[in-house]
């Protein structure tokens, strides 16, 4: 690459692509919501995508509320 070319790279701009990913999701199901997650961080890393966010608890789905407490969901987690 040439030195005038390595200029606009946005990498040495000081630029980082970022995505906010909100995948679709199912409460209590981990293999379901890691096949979402993985999907979307490789549609992401197509995209130049170098940081991807997603939401908090994605992988048991935020509204578990008791199933927090078994043993089966935190294992599979």
């Amino acid at each position: 690459m040439h030195n005038l070319d390595r200029l606009f790279v946005r990498r040495n701009l000081g630029f980082v692509r970022v995505a906010s990913i909100s995948p679709s999701l199912r409460v209590a199901d981990v293999d379901y919501n890691v096949d979402q997650i993985t999907a979307a961080l490789r549609e992401a890393q197509k995209q130049g995508v170098q940081l991807a966010v997603f939401p908090e608890l994605c992988i048991t789905a935020y509204s578990c509320a008791d199933l927090f407490y078994q043993r089966r969901l935190l294992d599979a987690a």
